[in-house]
């Protein structure tokens, strides 16, 4: 843990993550205009509220006037287990009210804030990320370290035992194929 502090410290910029606070409500033929299936009507009123949106008419004026509860979403960003809607959302450069297609679904959401966090160790996903990264910055640095000392020279068989923990194994190839 503290191998993992150190590392988020010294690269604490490169390591902030966007999150984001939101809300949203999906639209589809059910709830806009009370029937199962897509048709003009459906397309007609996703045109209208499209038009709202244009005239600068806000997110929670919208959704009021539609009587659909939108979905609160704060502190955000994509995990492993985060789903699709709300990764279109994440994805979205706006700051301001917009629609997008979703599957069988629109989503009228607004971005409510931006802001940029540091990695959490308490998140078991973000915890999982930085093991990685040092598990892989180690790597680097150790097979770095190998190649500055084969250019200079220094890399000999006592090295590579060494490094192999005496568990070398010989293997022959006989063909392209091995």
């Amino acid at each position: 843990n503290s191998e993992k502090k150190d590392f988020i410290k010294e690269n604490l910029e490169a390591l902030k993550r966007e999150h984001i606070d939101f809300e949203y409500v999906k639209l589809n033929p059910k709830n806009l205009i009370g029937i199962e299936e897509f048709n003009q009507e459906f397309f007609d009123q996703i045109d209208k509220i499209e038009n709202r949106i244009s005239e600068g008419e806000s997110f929670k004026s919208i959704v009021q006037n539609l009587k659909i509860d939108p979905i609160l979403v704060y502190n955000y960003i994509p995990t492993s287990n985060t789903n699709e809607a709300e990764n279109k959302i994440y994805s979205m450069k706006s700051s301001d009210t917009e629609i997008l297609e979703n599957k069988d679904n629109f989503l009228l959401f607004n971005i409510l804030n931006r802001y940029d966090r540091t990695p959490d160790l308490s998140d078991p996903d973000v915890n999982t990320q930085i093991t990685e990264m040092i598990f892989q910055k180690n790597k680097f640095d150790q097979n770095k370290e190998i190649l500055k000392e084969i250019e200079n020279k220094k890399f000999d068989n006592n090295k590579f035992l060494e490094i192999g923990n005496n568990s070398i194994q010989n293997l022959f190839i006989n063909s392209i194929n091995d």
